[in-house]
């Protein structure tokens, strides 16, 4: 949530005697774990009077009462947190009754209860606030989720909630309530004005307006139809706002936009992922918002498709001058996301629908330098050869795209020149062809080829010899013709023509007639071709189907970092294989218990 902070490794992980500064006085950090914040509390940093922490997730053992050490010298604390938390009482409440001199703190907190009320100013002050008599300044923003299961717990208004404030030394708070009292359970949010966080997470319909000058990244999230006129209030408000994330699967009630235009000045980034197709339209047309800086949008394939009017049988009239998203944006867009839907129906034989919008989108976003048309192989695949000739933009430094055949992956890369990163997923159909010219610009390659592969020498080798300064390279494919494939047919294929080369992973199966084979090699004989391999360790596994009369060979670089496995037989080798989340296994031979592997 916080998107340009990096989470760091848990402090309780490094060793005890690493070195820490004794003089250090002011700490600003980000943790993975509030618990982690206990480690900073030892004798190593009693000089610390500022602490300002960032941390990912609240949760763990409750503090206890015996290791509650009061820190005294800390005048300053920032505790920051984007995710929602049970631990409320036994963390935060337990960590911050440590702090009884603070002169300055504040709190971005986000809290799950059960069986509870709100969080108010009375057990703000009740639970830590009464114990800091120096505090000269506490900024807030606490926003409560309650859920009351077991108990029938009267919920408080926001009257309730501004009048538990008065009297108890706060400058100004705004509250807002939503109580479901059909469900017993509701959210509030209280914070402190004037506002202070460049950050405003979960904006719902309830929203009251203020000034909100200092916000850089605002989340909407509600149940209810966000309407035009809310974003009008939000563009006044947030004037200063560079991310917007919007989550909202319904429809606005208001089709007819008659308000004043929505304007975000500094947008740079909108996201809307999770929103309905309607917030594709009312943001990227026009006559309804004006966002100048916009550089990265995220969307779902069918807004794309609806805003441009571009997937029905009858028109596929996407016009880059009559169309308002390539008109309004195409020179400040430099990064696009398009994301397919996996599983959906094959509405489009040859995939000319998508050819279309994916040559539109480049050549049209003339300042397009990244674009991932699609991570899944369960749409339409692109695909040009039963198209006429289309011409593409050479702008793009990073391409992700999925494709139907070598020859399409030979056409995206003529077309881009320029391009430093391609990732591939080929869902093939059996062509011959050979690349003719050198690809020089291209510095990291992943290919991913998912059904058999019968002309390796034929289509991949002179590929990838087309490849001269190539940086990293990631293959996957499956031969079941020619020799097998191992390191030394590596060396003199692919790896001796890229003399760059600094990473090489591989997934590599071959799956051949032993009657091609003079001589049938073992596991030990493959490992051995491997015997200089540099990059990375290796894995191997060799198996001999005599009903079938095949042979099978498996080879992959190790770690592991693929996430399925693919026939598994008995003789699998083992190892340590924390991304696979998908396994098949395949024998002649029955599988015994022993043989399923716990560590995948």
């Amino acid at each position: 949530m916080f998107p340009t902070r990096k989470c760091l490794l848990p402090i309780c992980y490094l060793p005890s005697t690493n070195c820490m500064s004794l003089a250090l006085v002011k700490l600003t950090i980000t943790l993975s774990c509030l618990l982690d914040c206990l480690y900073l509390f030892d004798s190593r940093l009693d000089s610390l009077s500022t602490l300002i922490i960032n941390v990912s997730y609240i949760f763990g053992p409750k503090i206890s009462k015996d290791s509650q050490k009061k820190l005294l010298k800390l005048k300053c604390f920032s505790l920051s947190s984007p995710k929602l938390t049970v631990d409320y009482h036994d963390l935060i409440v337990a960590l911050l009754c440590q702090m009884v001199n603070l002169e300055e703190l504040k709190l971005y907190l986000l809290v799950q209860r059960f069986d509870a009320t709100y969080i108010d100013g009375i057990q703000l002050y009740d639970h830590f606030l009464v114990y800091m008599t120096q505090l000269k300044k506490f900024t807030f923003n606490v926003k409560t989720n309650v859920s009351n299961i077991f108990l029938r717990v009267k919920l408080s208004s926001n009257e309730d909630i501004q009048h538990s404030f008065i009297g108890r030394g706060y400058q100004q708070v705004t509250s807002y309530i939503h109580n479901d009292s059909m469900k017993n359970k509701g959210k509030c949010l209280i914070y402190s004005v004037p506002y202070e966080f460049d950050y405003f997470f979960y904006l719902y319909n309830s929203f009251q307006g203020g000034i909100f000058h200092k916000v850089r990244y605002l989340t909407m999230d509600d149940t209810i139809p966000f309407e035009h006129k809310l974003f009008n209030v939000i563009s006044e408000d947030f004037p200063y706002l560079e991310l917007l994330h919007i989550c909202n699967h319904y429809s606005p009630n208001t089709k007819e936009h008659s308000f004043a235009l929505i304007t975000f000045l500094y947008l740079t980034l909108l996201d809307l992922q999770d929103a309905h197709d309607d917030y594709a339209e009312l943001f990227l047309l026009t006559k309804n918002a004006y966002l100048p800086r916009l550089l990265n949008l995220s969307m779902q394939y069918k807004s794309l498709t609806k805003i441009t009017n571009n997937f029905t049988n009858n028109a596929m009239d996407f016009n880059c001058n009559g169309s308002y998203l390539i008109r309004h944006f195409q020179s400040q867009i430099s990064s696009l996301f398009i994301n397919m839907k996996g599983r959906m129906y094959r509405r489009d034989l040859f995939g000319h629908e998508n050819i279309f919008i994916f040559s539109q989108i480049c050549t049209e976003f003339k300042n397009l330098q990244y674009l991932n048309f699609s991570s899944s192989s369960d749409y339409e695949q692109l695909t040009f050869g039963r198209t006429p000739s289309i011409k593409f933009s050479s702008n793009l430094l990073q391409l992700h795209v999925v494709i139907k055949s070598i020859i399409d992956c030979l056409c995206l890369l003529e077309h881009f020149n320029q391009l430093r990163t391609f990732y591939v997923t080929i869902c093939p159909l059996a062509v011959r062809v050979w690349p003719s010219k050198k690809l020089p610009n291209l510095k990291c390659f992943s290919l991913i080829h998912e059904n058999e592969l019968m002309m390796y020498n034929e289509i991949f080798v002179p590929l990838f010899q087309t490849m001269p300064n190539l940086e990293e390279l990631s293959l996957y494919f499956f031969s079941s013709y020619g020799l097998i494939i191992d390191d030394d047919n590596l060396e003199k294929n692919i790896l001796n023509h890229m003399i760059k080369l600094n990473k090489f992973t591989f997934n590599i199966r071959s799956f051949i007639p032993r009657n091609d084979l003079v001589n049938l090699p073992s596991n030990e004989d493959i490992k051995n071709t491997f015997k200089n391999f540099k990059n990375n360790e290796i894995i191997s596994c060799v198996d001999y189907f005599s009903k079938s009369n095949l042979f099978y060979c498996h080879i992959c670089s190790y770690p592991y970092t693929w996430t399925f496995y693919n026939n598994i037989t008995n003789n699998f080798p083992g190892g340590l294989f924390k991304c696979v989340r998908e396994i098949s296994l395949c024998d002649e031979r029955p599988f015994e218990h022993e043989i399923f592997p716990s560590n995948c």
